[in-house]
């Protein structure tokens, strides 16, 4: 059961992950060991346009869920890392997972 102060909750974390793919991506992230670039999320995630992954990406970095690195080379290269805040997201990932897994 649910109380009010874990409601309350609820509804400041929802906002988080909300936006279509945002899930996805982390979960992409944390299946990847935290980390991942951005053709290998694109690939990993069926019906996700660039556009959209640039945006989602922005949109997490944006509320600390996700880091960009640049890694400086030829080529450039940039890798996403799940932040502690992210990373602190993985069990309830992991959850939601288990929850489908036998609905």
């Amino acid at each position: 059961m649910i109380d009010g102060a874990r409601l309350l909750s609820l509804k400041k974390a929802i906002p988080l992950v909300e936006p279509k793919f945002s899930l996805l991506i982390l979960a992409n992230l944390s299946a990847s060991g935290g980390l991942g670039s951005f053709n290998k999320l694109l690939s990993g995630i069926e019906g996700l346009t660039p556009k959209t992954l640039s945006t989602r990406l922005k949109e997490l970095e944006e509320k600390q869920l996700v880091s960009k690195q640049i890694l400086v080379g030829r080529p450039i290269r940039i890798e996403y890392r799940l932040t502690k805040k992210g990373l602190s997201l993985e069990n309830a990932l992991s959850e939601l997972a288990d929850w489908h897994g036998g609905a």
